[in-house]
């Protein structure tokens, strides 16, 4: 059950201040010590005159000290869903001071205020401030799988809301003592609810550390929650170690057999896939123990498909009344699930000529050569095109033995034909072992274009 649905209740109510929130080697962390040590932070930044601070750590403690603290501060928070260079670029200099666990190098960020959470959070005898939930603010970011990443701005309060209404969809993952581990960050919106959010809301105990690999599996006690996605799980050795969870949650894309097979195998149970956006939050859930299963829309939220197939949200605990165009076409089931028919946009122009990569990452993901495609716009001197990397499946490595990779991009331009118009077809082909996905199980746009830098 939700042990809280506020945030002032939740730091100075002084209830369940022994409630373990977190255990990791370093020993339990209680409900208690979050409350001290956020307004530890939160005194220090006063002090200091930090208005506005990016949170840089993904170890679900200092994550949460530095957001709560943040709120009692008036601090506006920006949640950076990466901590390389160019993503810090997209925030430019609308923050002054970055708040880290120093486990990461950010040295590149010149002239802001370094601000070690460890030692500004443990200052004792400070209590926990009060805060207008409906002004405290934080910014996220989208994954940018699709172009550029966009910015998600939330108040204190809707951070709540979103994972109050979430709750009912994932309720049997969460609760007092449920110990809950993740493969997936703190900072992006999925992570952000379903690692940090609702296990802080439930009591449900948390490993601070994200899982890195299979062979951490042996962290995991049996009857865990594992909060992943489906990237990772394909990913597992089914002859790897074994971690039996009771439940988990996979969020950020398409679910194959051979993902629920492993699930099964290595995992023990049927994974409880959750469907939304970094806008939305997560909107409808489906049980993936078959592949092609419909979505489930959660309690309270209204969806809805307009006439050409575009699925909207328009009634949600956080945004009632405000229309939300999510990116996916759909088609609804008399029972009021749906199914996914495609993704909306990823539009780009060629020579005057408006092309999906989505149509063309379909036709040659379907030719019987290809076992994965991503394409991306390529732009060199006065030349421009769509490049494609392929995986070549087990027909098209033996089809293709002894052909250049020219001869192979000629033969694909061929076979598409009756799929793809001449500037759809991929004028830049890279030929990959497999086709690179963040911890979201989105393909990033800056690897496949790398790949084509310098083409001629």
């Amino acid at each position: 059950m939700l042990e809280y649905t506020s945030w002032s209740s939740l730091l100075t109510d002084g209830e369940n201040g022994d409630a373990v929130i977190a255990v990791s080697d370093e020993g339990e962390y209680r409900l208690s010590d979050l409350r001290e040590r956020a307004a530890s932070l939160a005194a220090a930044l006063s002090e200091a005159g930090v208005r506005t601070a990016a949170v840089c750590t993904d170890d679900q403690r200092r994550f949460l000290e530095s957001l709560a603290g943040c709120f009692m501060a008036g601090v506006h928070a920006f949640l950076p869903n990466s901590f390389d260079r160019s993503h810090f670029s997209l925030i430019g200099d609308r923050f002054e001071a970055v708040l880290s666990d120093g486990s990461t190098d950010l040295s590149f960020l010149l002239g802001k205020r370094m601000l070690l959470t460890v030692s500004l959070a443990s200052r004792k005898g400070c209590s926990p401030r009060a805060f207008d939930e409906r002004s405290a603010r934080c910014t996220l970011f989208t994954s940018g799988s699709t172009g550029t990443p966009k910015e998600d701005n939330k108040t204190a309060r809707e951070l709540i809301l979103r994972a109050v209404g979430e709750y009912p969809g994932v309720s049997r993952c969460y609760g007092r003592g449920q110990r809950v581990f993740a493969t997936v960050p703190c900072r992006h919106g999925y992570g952000l609810t379903s690692r940090v959010m609702l296990p802080l809301l439930t009591l449900s105990v948390s490993c601070p550390r994200a899982i890195a690999s299979q062979g951490e599996f042996g962290r995991i006690p049996e009857g865990s929650l594992l909060v992943t996605s489906p990237s990772f799980i394909k990913r597992l050795d089914p002859e790897g170690r074994k971690a039996p969870c009771a439940n988990v949650m996979a969020a950020g894309g398409r679910m194959t057999l051979e993902a629920i097979e492993l699930s099964l195998k290595v995992l023990g149970v049927p994974v409880l896939d959750v469907y939304g956006s970094t806008e939305t939050g997560v909107i409808a859930t489906r049980l993936d123990d078959a592949p092609g299963k419909p979505w489930i829309p959660l309690p309270g939220y209204h969806l809805y498909a307009d006439a050409e197939g575009r699925l909207h949200v328009d009634r949600d605990p956080v945004h009632d009344g405000r229309d939300m165009l999510c990116g996916d076409y759909v088609s609804f089931n008399e029972d009021g699930t749906f199914v996914l028919r495609g993704r909306i946009g990823r539009e780009v122009k060629i020579e005057d000529t408006l092309v999906s990569l989505n149509k063309v990452e379909g036709a040659i993901g379907s030719d019987p050569w290809i076992a994965g495609a991503a394409a991306v716009d390529v732009r060199h001197k006065e030349r421009e095109g769509i490049g494609c990397a392929v995986v070549l499946s087990p027909l098209g490595l033996r089809e293709t033995g002894g052909m250049t990779p020219g001869k192979i991009l000629i033969a694909l331009r061929e076979r598409s034909a009756g799929k793809l118009s001449p500037i759809e077809r991929p004028r830049y082909l890279r030929i990959v072992e497999r086709i690179e996905e963040n911890a979201m199980s989105k393909v990033p746009r800056e690897w496949v274009l790398g790949l084509f830098e310098g083409n001629d």
